[in-house]
C-alpha cells in the first residue's frame, strides 16, 4: 500500500475474521492468514476498524476474540513505547524502505513517543523451518492446484514451477546449491522435510512454542 500512497493496517492474527476468505492453502492452520484494511488516510482505517470490531462480527465468528475497538487508547495522549526494526537478514529491506522507517521513527519521537530498536531473534530459522515446512507440507501441490484453469501471474510462475519439481530433485538441489546460495538451498530443504503427518504435527508444535 505504501508504494501506492495508501495507508494500511495489518492486525494481529485472528483479530479480524477470515471466514469466507480465499487463501493460498485452504485448510492449513499452522500459518495463519492475516487481513487488514487499506484506505487513503488513517482516519478511514480507524473508521473501518471501529465498524469491524463490533459485537455482530464477534457473534458471526467465535474464533475472533471479543475485543472491541479501544477508543480510550486511540484517543489518549499518553506517550507510547514503540519497538521497531528496519531490516532483517532473510528478506533485506531496500534503502528506500529503511529510509521510510527512519523518517517515521523521527516523526513519532517528535510527537513525544519512545522508539526502541530491536532485532527479531533467529529470523532465518522460523521462516525456512516453520513457514515453508507447514505451508508447503505437501510439496506445494495444494498451492499449485489453486491455479488450475487460471492464468498465473508472471511474478508467481517461478514459485509455482519450483513447487512442481519432483521431490528427489528438490533434495538434490538443496545439497548442490548450499555453497552457492544457502538461502535457496535452505528453502528447497524445508520443502522436503515434511514426509509424514507426524512431521507436520511436530512442525506446528514447534511453531507455536
Amino acid at each position: 500500500s505504501s508504494f501506492c500512497g495508501l495507508c494500511c493496517l495489518k492486525p494481529t492474527a485472528s483479530r479480524l475474521s477470515v471466514s469466507g476468505m480465499s487463501v493460498p492453502v485452504d485448510g492449513q492452520t499452522g500459518v495463519l492468514t492475516v487481513i487488514g484494511p487499506m484506505a487513503r488516510d488513517v482516519d478511514s482505517i480507524v473508521l473501518c476498524m471501529r465498524a469491524l470490531l463490533c459485537d455482530y462480527m464477534f457473534q458471526l465468528d467465535p474464533t475472533v476474540p471479543p475485543l472491541p475497538f479501544n477508543d480510550e487508547v486511540y484517543s489518549g495522549s499518553k506517550p507510547l513505547k514503540i519497538g521497531y526494526y528496519d531490516t532483517y537478514s532473510f528478506f533485506p529491506s531496500t534503502p528506500s524502505m529503511r529510509r521510510a522507517v527512519q523518517e517515521t521513527k523521527s516523526l513519532l519521537e517528535k510527537a513525544g513517543h519512545t522508539l526502541v530498536p530491536f532485532s527479531p531473534p533467529q529470523l532465518d530459522i522460523p521462516i525456512s523451518d516453520f513457514y515453508l515446512q507447514i505451508f508447503l507440507a505437501d510439496g506445494g501441490s495444494t498451492f499449485c492446484n489453486t491455479f488450475n484453469g487460471n492464468l498465473i501471474d508472471p511474478h508467481l510462475k517461478p514459485i509455482v514451477s519450483t513447487c512442481k519439481i519432483p521431490f528427489f530433485i528438490k533434495r538434490i538441489l538443496s545439497i548442490l546449491l548450499k555453497p552457492l546460495s544457502p538461502r535457496i538451498a535452505q528453502s528447497f530443504a524445508a520443502m522436503c522435510s515434511t514426509r509424514s503427518v507426524e512431521d507436520l504435527w511436530k512442525n506446528q508444535k514447534i511453531g507455536r512454542a
